[in-house]
């Protein structure tokens, strides 16, 4: 088997990237509970009216920013955040998130761009952005992908015709998307987990976890004789598996 890996140095888990000074008593603090409560657009309602009369405040920009991106709206988070380095050209949480904004909306290699920048402008903490949890990305021509117990925040593998395995833990605010061709793909979760799934494959879906409802409903693509779409506990990592001809598996971690 082949494999290789493409990482920048640096991701961003949810608590590390919300500011401390973005927690303070008012509309960004309820705003923040309630986005970690799973009440996204409540949040973003919060923070709207809040930086419509305190459009420099960067922090809840930021915040903004962060809540637009794990609601799927990219190119909204993206201007937010870059609108706050606009203002505070030196606030590396709000480059950190732009780097994972971009890494989620497929555009890797401006997110490799961003992380390098972010190294440069910070070389005397490097090992704090390494401890953050590298973004990774695994592509595999046509042979195996196996991850075990992996500590990152972003994981994407890509192979022809081999299988896929993912045991470990799904961390908040990542992203984890799994593609094969014809082989399956077997991921392994436990109860603590959070993630918002969306499998596809026109073999067969094997699943032991029970989801709620997705929070934004999708269609099935045609391709697609079996899917599951749906959350698990408050959804805060994102999880794709996409298999066309193999078998998709999703079980309880131990079993």
């Amino acid at each position: 088997m082949t494999m290789w890996f493409r990482a920048s140095l640096v991701g961003v888990m949810l608590a590390g990237a919300v500011p401390a000074s973005a927690q303070v008593a008012g509309a960004p603090q309820r705003a923040r509970e309630a986005a970690t409560a799973g009440r996204r657009p409540e949040a973003l309602a919060l923070l709207a009216s809040h930086l419509a009369v305190s459009p420099r405040d960067v922090d809840a920009r930021l915040l903004y920013g962060l809540v637009l991106s794990w609601e799927r709206r990219y190119d909204e988070a993206q201007r937010e955040l870059r609108q706050v380095l606009k203002e505070a050209p030196q606030y590396t949480d709000a480059r950190v998130a732009l780097m994972n904004v971009e890494w989620w909306s497929g555009r890797a290699r401006d997110a490799h761009e961003t992380a390098d920048r972010i190294l440069a402008r910070e070389t005397t903490d490097r090992d704090r952005f390494v401890a953050m949890g590298a973004p990774r990305e695994a592509v595999e021509v046509s042979g195996n992908v196996k991850f075990d117990q992996p500590v990152s925040s972003n994981v994407r593998a890509s192979t022809s015709t081999g299988s896929i395995f993912f045991d470990g833990n799904f961390l908040r605010g990542g992203m984890y998307v799994l593609k094969t061709y014809s082989g399956p793909i077997e991921v392994r979760f436990s109860d603590s987990d959070s993630f918002e799934l969306s499998a596809g494959t026109r073999g067969a879906v094997d699943s032991q976890v029970t989801l709620k409802e997705p929070a934004h409903k999708r269609s099935t693509p045609s391709r697609f004789s079996s899917s599951l779409f749906g959350t698990f506990n408050d959804g805060t990592a994102r999880v794709e598996l996409t298999s066309f001809n193999g078998t998709i598996r999703i079980l309880r971690r131990g079993q």
